[in-house]
């Protein structure tokens, strides 16, 4: 959002962040970074910009599981039930990801849609090895393929726990399956992407 700002707005943005003394290394309890911590950066722009900034507090898993206003439509299981369970059926009402749909075909599915994902908390039933599946929030603005990864022994009495990962080139926009990902106004470098459009954009 910032990359593609005139020079004068990343000057008053960086002012700010020197006026209000925010640290890009902090030393946080365990609750502080997951559900939220003070940031006086933060807490000015909830107050400037409510529409935009609508949170005083930011922790990890204080913003990945707020999906705002989103409805989103889960596929359970049923006997009339084809798809996977307990994946995303429609995301405010569509099964298309409109912040990264095609332009020249803006209702078509392509590979930036959902594609059966999981919303991150429940996770398809009787995992396999060979099983891949993408997850969808908010907070990533995408989906995000996992994968097997490892086996971990357990306990006696207690299943086998499959690991799954993300692949180390989830983030390389030169990939044909990454491409729809791309802004308007370019593809950013591997290893980043954008969430802007998911919060920013109308």
């Amino acid at each position: 959002m910032l990359r593609s700002s005139p020079m004068f707005v990343n000057v008053v943005f960086n002012s700010l962040v020197e006026y209000q003394d925010s640290q890009p290394i902090l030393n946080l309890s365990v609750h502080e970074f997951l559900w939220g911590y003070d940031d006086r950066l933060v807490k000015m722009a909830s107050t400037v910009l409510p529409t935009w900034i609508n949170f005083s507090k930011f922790g990890l898993l204080d913003r990945m599981l707020d999906e705002g206003t989103n409805v989103i439509t889960m596929a359970v299981p049923s006997e009339r039930q084809t798809k996977r369970p307990y994946t995303i059926d429609n995301f405010n009402g569509s099964p298309i990801l409109h912040q990264w749909a095609n332009a020249d075909a803006p209702n078509e599915m392509n590979k930036c849609s959902l594609n059966a994902s999981s919303e991150g908390l429940l996770f398809p039933r009787h995992l396999t090895k060979d099983m891949n599946f993408p997850i969808y929030r908010k907070a990533f603005c995408r989906t995000l393929p996992l994968t097997y990864n490892s086996t971990s022994d357990m306990p006696v009495g207690y299943p086998t726990v499959y690991l799954y990962k993300f692949l180390p080139d989830v983030f390389n926009s030169s990939l044909d399956d990454n491409k729809c990902y791309c802004p308007k106004d370019g593809c950013l470098p591997p290893g980043l992407s954008d969430i802007s459009p998911c919060y920013y954009s109308k």
